[in-house]
């Protein structure tokens, strides 16, 4: 499932159940995504201003905007050189 279409899900579509609450229930469940809260959304924000990228405020484009910066980590020790 991707992030830009939780509302089309059968969870998503319960009155009261946001994107951030569907985010959590995705976490809780073992699939790897962010919870955008508003923590979240501050730290990421102050990361890509400090590396010259605009911050990010609406919660879709900063769920996407994550996604894209998550292929550019280093995720795995072993991929490091050492």
């Amino acid at each position: 499932m991707q992030d830009s279409n939780w509302e089309e899900d059968p969870l998503g579509r319960i009155k009261g159940v946001g994107l951030i609450t569907f985010q959590y229930i995705r976490m809780m469940g073992g699939i790897d995504t962010v919870m955008p809260d508003r923590i979240v959304k501050r730290v990421i924000n102050e990361i890509l201003v400090k590396a010259s990228l605009e911050p990010v405020h609406n919660n879709i484009l900063l769920l996407i905007e994550l996604k894209r910066l998550q292929k550019l980590m280093v995720t795995d020790p072993s991929n490091c050189a050492g």
